[in-house]
């Protein structure tokens, strides 16, 4: 979008495209300045298109002689799939980060990314151009630097959206996986957990909620198969062990601050 306002004149523009990081807007918006001010004619779209050859040419360029900063031999914490999930920042929505084909892609707004491993937890995420290859020679890739909470779960990740600020952070949370209400029912009932008990119970008919004496009840969200995460905290999850016969014998309670079991009543 391009908003302009001549005051003197009581002239005011605005230019509207669904593009991001688009000419259009502004060459639009000097055409009708020039037309609504009796000036003379100027080529915008030639000057803004050498312009921006001008500043490809330059970067690509400066792509040749740039060195990499890569630690080498230095993986990444976690497999790729525990990367895997939904990333908000109140001010910029909602990405998500999705395994296809053993590879990582994050798919923001319309663009898609491939997340191909630097160093650690840091990953340049390459555009992915038509027909579907991304390009990995003429930009630069935007880096995702991923972060833990204190259980070494993959928490949030920063993006450096904007060259000229710090990253912004966006929070993760796991992505759903489909349970039965069968499934679920097997998790269901009484924990002795350091003396107290702690209750598992449905919900409707697949959500599973757990109540601690003392605490409110917590909404149980599934993340992997026989582990769910608490909706509303971060970092706190809790892992039933289940016997090949599909019993269920024991809750771990995996926090920040260590795991503590739970023994199912009988």
């Amino acid at each position: 979008a391009s908003t302009c306002f001549f005051p003197s004149d009581s002239i005011g523009i605005v230019v509207l495209s669904n593009q991001n990081g688009s000419q259009i807007p502004g060459i639009v918006r000097n055409y009708i300045s020039d037309r609504l001010l009796n000036e003379k004619y100027v080529d915008w779209s030639s000057k803004s298109k050498k312009t921006v050859d001008t500043s490809l040419k330059t970067i690509k360029e400066a792509l040749k002689t740039a060195s990499s900063n890569r630690k080498p031999n230095a993986p990444a914490t976690h497999p790729i799939r525990d990367y895997e999930g939904i990333y908000t920042n109140k001010g910029y929505g909602n990405f998500i980060v999705e395994i296809k084909n053993d590879t990582l892609f994050a798919r923001v707004q319309d663009k898609k990314f491939w997340l191909q491993h630097h160093h650690y937890d840091i990953f340049n995420g390459w555009l992915v151009q038509k027909p579907g290859k991304p390009d990995t020679v003429d930009q630069q890739p935007v880096l995702f630097q991923f972060n833990m909470d204190l259980s070494g779960d993959i928490q949030s990740t920063s993006v450096q959206l904007e060259p000229t600020i710090k990253p912004i952070g966006f929070d993760r949370s796991a992505k759903e996986l489909a349970v039965t209400q069968d499934d679920l029912t097997k998790y269901t009932g009484e924990y002795i957990l350091g003396g107290m008990v702690a209750k598992f119970y449905l919900k409707g008919t697949n959500v599973l909620y757990l109540l601690v004496p003392g605490q409110p009840e917590y909404e149980m969200v599934p993340v992997e198969k026989d582990r769910f995460g608490l909706k509303t905290i971060k970092g706190y999850y809790t892992k039933f062990t289940v016997t090949e016969k599909g019993e269920v014998t024991e809750v771990i309670f995996q926090q920040p601050n260590g795991n503590f079991k739970a023994t199912k009543k009988k």
